[in-house]
């Protein structure tokens, strides 16, 4: 589920076609969308034992697969979690793919897609 910049929800039913990515999604041409994450979130996000620079996890294979199927160039860019978020406000990255909690005051000045929910402690 997404929710856009006003707080709206948008539902978007979209296929996997990275043929498509110029006609979809011009502004990604010739573009490698940089991916901020924290690798220090274990099982999300997390350095690879074998290349210390490769970052995996459950949210690293998500982020992949979500540029994969639109066609577009992507790669991680490792930061404190702190520093994600002012990151991603300066244009240093283009996307914060990590675990932030959406909140209306973030959500005027962020797009937000809501992919996962933590149900509330009982």
């Amino acid at each position: 589920m997404r929710r856009n910049r006003s707080g709206r929800h948008a539902n978007a039913a979209q296929s996997c076609e990275p043929d498509k990515l110029a006609e979809k999604y011009p502004g990604l041409v010739g573009r490698t969308i940089k991916i901020g994450s924290d690798p220090q979130t274990p099982p999300y996000v997390m350095r690879d034992s074998k290349n210390f620079e490769n970052l995996v996890g459950i949210d690293a294979d998500v982020a992949r697969a979500v540029f994969d199927c639109a066609g577009a160039k992507s790669e991680f860019v490792a930061g404190a979690w702190s520093g994600l978020l002012p990151a991603v406000m300066g244009g240093q990255i283009d996307v914060l793919w990590d675990n932030l909690y959406y909140n209306p005051e973030r959500g005027k000045k962020l797009d937000f897609v809501i992919y996962s929910r933590q149900a509330p402690a009982r």
